[in-house]
């Protein structure tokens, strides 16, 4: 399952309420859990970065509900399905003398 950003409200320079995540920017389409003070708990979609301010970002946003995730595991950021992955060993063995031989060690 993958971890929903958490963020708290701010006032932006227009006077209004904006969500604040900590750290470097993120994407647009992120979906982030913002806690009130009174611990109400929001979910938004972030739709543009708004301004800079000491510590994280504070966003454009619109409401979303909280997101549904598959219960399969995947440690793909991709999205691949590596379980259903067809992975053949490769089983040809060379005796020492014939690696020997094709790297050009012996005469």
């Amino acid at each position: 399952m993958k971890v929903i950003q958490q963020g708290s409200w701010r006032r932006g320079n227009d006077g209004k309420f904006k969500p604040f995540i900590r750290g470097c920017v993120q994407l647009n389409g992120t979906v982030v859990e913002v806690v009130s003070r009174d611990g109400n708990r929001t979910y938004v979609e972030i739709t543009g970065t708004y301004e800079k301010i000491e510590g994280g970002f504070l966003y454009e946003f619109k409401h979303t509900h909280r997101p549904k995730y598959s219960t399969g595991a995947s440690n793909s950021i991709y999205g691949i399905d590596v379980s259903k992955a067809v992975i053949r060993p490769y089983t040809y063995e060379v005796s020492a003398e014939e690696l020997d031989k094709a790297l050009g060690l012996t005469n």
